[in-house]
């Protein structure tokens, strides 16, 4: 009696675990992400021409505008990483 009783109680416990396991969510996948390939390239660094003045002063243009470029990918990756972390 107490044989059919156990094995009564295992199917039992069988069936409930698996009908508890069909009602659990599958776990989420997590898929890393990469930014633009565009805000990863390096800015190439402007180099001097000339010996005159005016040639000092085209070449500081240059690296002014390669900066502000640089920043702008630093603050367009910086976006694109609040924009993926806030979107859970």
């Amino acid at each position: 009696m107490r044989k059919i009783l156990r094995l009564v109680l295992g199917l039992m416990l069988c069936v409930l675990m698996m009908c508890l396991s069909a009602c659990s969510r599958p776990c989420p996948t997590v898929r890393p992400m990469s930014p633009p390939i565009a805000y990863l390239q390096a800015v190439e660094e402007p180099r001097p021409r000339g010996r005159t003045n005016a040639d000092l002063a085209v070449w500081i243009s240059e690296l002014r505008a390669a900066l502000a470029l640089a920043n702008y990918q630093l603050l367009s990756l910086r976006q694109w990483r609040e924009r993926i972390e806030n979107h859970d």
